[in-house]
């Protein structure tokens, strides 16, 4: 029986085998229009920390850049035709491996002690150094010791949990899916306003306030989160006024670790700006893997409208949205942060500046405003964002505005191109 020769198979059927050595990786690269699956057929291996099961296929989420790693070896199948598939040694999963087993010591301890924590860690570092990676591996080791950690996403501008533009935490309960991620069925989410903090930082700012606040309540009502602790991820910007708000949000969560990154310069600023406010946490630098793989421009925006696209109908086009139509004298629309304040050393001496940065601002809603997504407030009135979570919602122009608790619409920096 002859052969059909594999450049005459069509792309998405195509079949490649890879046998992986110990403490080898295959990195793969998904197109972002030709699916791909993998399949293990025999060893032990495992994406993100999430072991995979033998025979089974996995189909790849479009765009994807990962790697099947294995402690013991594996043979694994492809099929699709990934932009990028290679072998590759993984030097820094060890150094994973090596985090986890001391955060499960930090756990066994705090499951026999109440009066001892579980592990807070933050991973920090500039863009694209493999914070969410390393994130996702610890959060699957966990849930694999049948622990419940907290995960808490601070990076505005990929969303692992919930939408880009916001701040978020969730409970990781099992380990992770691989096409679908972090769960968002239940997540605490809060509004940060943009993409980036730099666009909005006090809103940023108090949306990791509150989000702490909250998180540090759920630490000390529930044992379960305790003794799992909580894994940080922070956004790429680590200069001037990033690292101001990164400092802040590790004493806000009160950090016990931080894993830098990628860089030396990081390392030593927190060890000597942190060395008084957080006196025991450890700050320790890992070497960047060999995978960590650099974005571009395009690949960021794509990847947030995917992502966006996602949360409304689901990663498959399972879910049908309900669009509501209002009219719009019945919805009034707030920015936040966008208030000019003085600097103080423009005042009289004896004036002290009553404007808020937090403080609501009614504006007009325009045609600006097509294909926004906008954050849905909770508080019983506007008085400040103090109070504002997030729900976003596709908004049209009809009827009653019962689904809004306070007929108001919170803006943000980013408009989106599929709604």
């Amino acid at each position: 029986m002859s052969t059909v020769p594999q450049e005459e198979v069509p792309k998405h059927l195509q079949v490649q085998k890879f046998r992986i050595e110990p403490l080898y990786e295959l990195r793969i690269e998904v197109a972002n229009d030709i699916p791909v699956t993998v399949k293990l057929v025999d060893g032990i291996a495992e994406i993100f920390g999430t072991e995979l099961a033998r025979a089974r296929e996995y189909k790849l989420p479009l765009s994807a850049k990962l790697a099947m790693f294995t402690w013991q070896g594996a043979n694994v199948e492809v099929v699709g035709a990934p932009t990028v598939l290679y072998v590759a040694e993984n030097k820094s999963m060890p150094n994973a491996l090596n985090i986890h087993h001391n955060l499960e010591r930090q756990r066994v301890e705090a499951e026999t002690n109440k009066d001892v924590k579980g592990p807070r860690i933050m991973i920090a570092g500039p863009t694209d150094a493999g914070k969410s990676t390393l994130c996702k591996i610890l959060a699957n080791y966990a849930t694999r010791k049948f622990r419940k950690p907290i995960f808490v996403d601070l990076d505005v501008g990929q969303g692992q949990v919930s939408l880009p533009t916001s701040v978020a935490a969730t409970v990781v309960d099992s380990p992770l899916d691989l096409y679908h991620g972090f769960s968002m069925s239940a997540p605490l989410v809060f509004s940060a306003g943009s993409t980036s903090p730099s666009e909005s930082v006090e809103r940023y700012r108090n949306a990791v306030e509150r989000l702490a606040q909250v998180v540090n309540g759920r630490l000390h009502l529930d044992n379960d989160a305790r003794v799992g602790g909580l894994i940080v991820n922070t956004c790429g910007w680590i200069e001037d006024l990033g690292f101001t708000l990164l400092k802040e949000a590790a004493k806000e969560f009160d950090v016990d670790r931080i894993m830098v990154l990628g860089s030396d310069k990081l390392e030593s600023m927190l060890k000597s700006s942190l060395a008084a406010d957080l006196p025991r946490c450890h700050i320790v630098k890992l070497t960047q893997s060999g995978g960590a793989v650099q974005r571009s421009r395009e690949y960021r925006i794509s990847s947030r409208t995917s992502r966006i696209k996602e949360y409304f109908y689901g990663p498959e086009g399972e879910l049908s949205p309900q669009r509501i139509k209002v009219p719009l004298d019945s919805v009034k629309l707030y920015s936040i942060g966008k208030r000019y304040k003085a600097p103080a050393g423009t005042l009289p001496a004896d004036y002290e500046s009553k404007a808020s940065p937090l403080e609501p601002e009614a504006i007009a809603i325009t045609t600006n405003h097509l294909q926004s997504i906008f954050a849905v407030p909770h508080a019983t009135s506007v008085v400040s964002s103090r109070d504002v979570s997030m729900a976003h919602v596709s908004f049209c122009v009809s009827q009653s505005c019962r689904w809004l608790p306070l007929n108001a619409l919170l803006s943000n920096v980013y408009r989106t191109s599929f709604l």
